[in-house]
């Protein structure tokens, strides 16, 4: 019998560190056992030739280093760089026809709307508490992105998306940002083979 693995797929060092947070703390709270499942989680450094990164990824070192299991795959990016674009960066049917005639069981996408900050601010009181902002701080206007680069501005600090914040996500409440994107990460849930319902988060 094969042995079962997920491989995700996400866009920068910052997206590495908490969708690890977030796939541990799905299992942990659903005493979901890892013993047969192998999860392994892939930097593709951004958007741009996504499809040729992550073939080659998937190819050259995981079924390489990991023989005998078979992978379903999750990409996981934003919407934002799709939602306006006449022509997209990336033809999503053509990364999924590749992976799977190189070998992929079945690929999920895991879209954060409209990006990834947009998720993070579900957590408005961990992002204040790393910044060392007061709780009562307004929430700044404009996009995820933005309001998140006006807020580290607001603390002396500088954020670069998809760049590492030391201490950013081990500050944040990863049970209450699922709350409020468990419709998006559904296709995740189901794939790591639990059921959870939670209830909404608070409205950013």
């Amino acid at each position: 019998m094969s042995s079962r693995g997920i491989l995700l797929f996400v866009e920068g060092d910052t997206e590495i560190e908490f969708f690890r947070a977030l796939v541990q703390c799905l299992l942990r709270q659903h005493s979901q056992s890892t013993r047969n499942l192998r999860i392994i989680y892939r930097n593709a450094r951004g958007i741009r030739n996504f499809q040729n990164k992550v073939l080659r990824i998937f190819t050259n070192q995981i079924l390489r280093d990991n023989p005998g299991i078979i992978f379903d795959v999750v990409l996981c990016y934003d919407t934002d760089a799709f939602e306006y674009a006449r022509k997209p960066p990336v033809n999503w049917r053509l990364v999924e026809a590749d992976l799977k005639g190189a070998g992929a069981n079945k690929v999920i996408h895991i879209r954060a709307r409209h990006s990834i900050e947009d998720w993070f601010l579900y957590d408005y009181s961990g992002l204040l508490r790393f910044l060392r902002l007061p709780q009562d701080t307004s929430l700044p206007g404009g996009s995820g992105i933005q309001k998140l680069k006006s807020l580290f501005k607001q603390a002396n600090k500088v954020y670069v998306k998809g760049s590492n914040v030391k201490g950013f996500i081990q500050q944040l409440d990863i049970d209450e940002i699922i709350g409020g994107i468990s419709e998006e990460l559904s296709p995740l849930i189901r794939v790591l083979g639990i059921n959870v319902v939670h209830k909404p988060s608070r409205k950013k």
